[in-house]
């Protein structure tokens, strides 16, 4: 029973799996706030070459 008082693998590998999580989240955040903007730069662009072209 000491044996497993002692031993921080397990805590170890949760701590990295938060940090992992943590940084998904963050990631998939990004994407979503950059996608939404890039979304409206390329309507911009296409509307503006729509009317030059019109």
């Amino acid at each position: 029973m000491s044996r497993f008082r002692t031993d921080s693998n397990g805590a170890t590998a949760i701590e990295y799996g938060l940090i992992a999580a943590l940084t998904f989240l963050t990631f998939v955040g990004a994407l979503r706030l950059y996608g939404e903007r890039m979304n409206v730069m390329y309507e911009f662009i296409g509307s503006k070459i729509s009317n030059v072209t019109s």
